[in-house]
C-alpha cells in the first residue's frame, strides 16, 4: 500500500513487514501525519521465499524511500538459521543496489508466547526467533545499520498479546507503533543519525 504516491513534499518512508507489521501501520501513519509519507509491504513471504524479494525490488524501483523500517522474522520456521542469515545478506544487498539513499531499520522479531498460557513464552519457537535476533544484530551491526528492538519492549507484557500467543491487541499495537514511529521520526532526513 502505498498512500500519496504522487506526493514529494514530505519523506517518504516504507514499512516492510509481516502481520506484525500490519497491525501497527496504521498507528505509525497517524503518529508520523505531517511529517512523512508512510507506505507498507507487508506479506507472509519469509526472506529466502523466491518472490519476497522480487515483490520488494518493484516497489524499490517504482519508488524512492528516505526511510525503510524491516520487521520480517516469524514467517519460515521451517527454514534454518543459514538460511536466515543468507536471506538477510540478500535482502541488504538489493537495499543497498535499488536503495542506496534510504536509512535502513532492522527491527528485532518478537517473542512468540503460548497459547494455553500468555505469561509463558513458547519456548520452541521463542528460542528460533532469539536465535534469528542475534543473528539480524550481528550482520546490522557489521552494517552499521540500527535496530529497533521491539523484542526487549514487549517480551514482559503478556497483557499486550491476542489469544494467539502472537498478534497483538490495541495496547501491544500502540506500544510497538510508539517505538517504531519515534525511531523513524529521529532517522528522518535532517535528523541527528545514530552512528
Amino acid at each position: 500500500m502505498i498512500d500519496n504516491a504522487d506526493k514529494i513534499d514530505s519523506p517518504r518512508i516504507l514499512l516492510v513487514g509481516d502481520s506484525i507489521a500490519q497491525g501497527y501501520f496504521p498507528m505509525v501513519q497517524t503518529r508520523l501525519s505531517g511529517k512523512a509519507n508512510c507506505a507498507r509491504y507487508t506479506t507472509t513471504k519469509f526472506l529466502r521465499d523466491p518472490d519476497y524479494l522480487p515483490e520488494l525490488s518493484l516497489i524499490l524501483r517504482r519508488y524512492k524511500f528516505d526511510v525503510i523500517h524491516i520487521n520480517n522474522g516469524l514467517h519460515g520456521m521451517d527454514y534454518t538459521e543459514r538460511e536466515y542469515r543468507a536471506g538477510l545478506h540478500a535482502l541488504l544487498k538489493t537495499l543497498k543496489r535499488l536503495a542506496p539513499k534510504a536509512k535502513v531499520i532492522w527491527c528485532m522479531t518478537t517473542p512468540v508466547r503460548m497459547r494455553e498460557n500468555l505469561t509463558q513464552l513458547n519456548s520452541s519457537q521463542n528460542d528460533r526467533v532469539i536465535a534469528r535476533n542475534r543473528i539480524a544484530a550481528e550482520i546490522m551491526n557489521h552494517n552499521r545499520i540500527p535496530i529497533d528492538d521491539l523484542y526487549e519492549v514487549i517480551k514482559d507484557h503478556p497483557e499486550y498479546y491476542e489469544k494467539d500467543g502472537v498478534h497483538y491487541n490495541t495496547k501491544g499495537k500502540i506500544a510497538e507503533a510508539e517505538m517504531v514511529a519515534e525511531i523513524i521520526e529521529r532517522n528522518l532526513p535532517g535528523k541527528a543519525r545514530f552512528r
